[in-house]
């Protein structure tokens, strides 16, 4: 019995040894590993305190700069800031207050005086109509005409010598010996086109009246007249035909 009870306490001690030793070796591991972070973490703090004093040393390197910089830019604005007495005196000229102003105008419109009714009268009798090169411009459109968005997509997929024989398809006899004679069917079809849209405008027997005025009309002067408004003209107005212009207009 005795010995039962020394072999017990033997035991608890050896236990209590252990755990003794298992408990410092612990402490101490856990002691290195404090002492490692709180290094490494003093490190990572002289790191961002050398970088803020980089950081602070560029900051002051800038004002620096700046303050010595700022006087010249000061005198720069003030200059840039000085009015040309020229164009202090070009204010206050009369010629331009809006009395003057008007004034002017009113000058310009009674100078710049165009009848245009009779203008485009006596630019109709100085371009009368030729019915050849009427006719020329009605077989072109004709053409242009079969044109459309979907005709020109169904073209898109069709192979290039057999375009023109759709085109033909959509014709009369008399448009299609236009197009044999002058060789247009020999082309290629963008080239014939090209040809066609520019002979369209060569031939073209209208004449375009283009004014400043919204509300303005021409048309019934003669069969030919086609109005066009165009905004930026101030006065006058421009006449076009067969790809030239007529310039009579301000802007």
């Amino acid at each position: 019995m005795e010995l039962s009870i020394i072999l017990i306490i033997i035991f608890i001690v050896l236990m209590i040894l252990i755990l003794f030793f298992i408990l410092k070796k612990m402490v101490n591991k856990m002691d290195s590993e404090s002492k490692s972070y709180f290094l490494s973490n003093l490190q990572d703090y002289d790191k961002l305190i050398d970088e803020k004093e980089s950081k602070l040393e560029n900051i002051k390197g800038t004002i620096k700069d700046l303050e010595e910089k700022k006087p010249k830019e000061t005198q720069e604005k003030v200059e840039s800031q000085r009015v040309d007495p020229g164009a202090l005196e070009s204010l206050g000229s009369p010629d331009l207050q809006d009395g003057n102003l008007l004034k002017t105008m009113r000058e310009i419109q009674d100078k710049f005086k165009l009848h245009k009714e009779s203008t485009i009268t006596e630019f109709i009798s100085n371009h009368p109509e030729n019915p050849i090169q009427t006719a020329v411009y009605q077989l072109c459109q004709k053409v242009l005409s079969t044109f459309t968005f979907d005709f020109l997509y169904e073209l898109e997929l069709t192979s290039e010598t057999e375009k023109w024989d759709k085109v033909l398809q959509k014709l009369d006899q008399s448009t299609i010996d236009f197009l044999k004679q002058n060789h247009i069917t020999d082309m290629s079809f963008s080239e014939g086109k090209i040809y066609l849209e520019e002979e369209s405008k060569r031939n073209d027997p209208y004449i375009y009246v283009v004014v400043g005025e919204k509300d303005a009309n021409f048309n019934l002067l003669n069969r030919r007249i086609i109005t066009k408004y165009d905004q930026s003209i101030y006065m006058g107005m421009i006449i076009c035909y067969q790809n030239k212009l007529y310039d009579y207009s301000l802007r």
